[in-house]
């Protein structure tokens, strides 16, 4: 089997597939097929999560982007209704 990848006129790409049989003859099509000879593996999942190292809190982080969030949002209205004062 050999593949032809050429450029188009539009700029894009085109392929050719060209398919010869055991005698070097062109052939139209080909076919494919795939099998697996063996056992297949069982996968088991593991009854402990590994620990990683990482001891983070997320509550604490959680707690500080939610006040964060509510700080700028203050600022927000603060700076708006200054604005509509003026």
């Amino acid at each position: 089997m050999t593949v032809y990848v050429k450029n188009t006129v539009e700029g894009g790409l085109t392929t050719q597939v060209i398919m010869k049989n055991a005698a070097g003859d062109k052939v139209e099509g080909a076919s494919f097929s795939n099998s697996y000879k063996g056992t297949p593996k069982t996968v088991t999942k593991p009854t402990q999560i590994p620990k990683t190292g990482d001891e983070t809190n997320l509550n604490l982080w959680f707690a500080a982007l939610a006040v964060s969030g509510v700080f700028i949002l203050g600022l927000g209205i603060m700076k708006k209704k200054q604005a509509s004062k003026n």
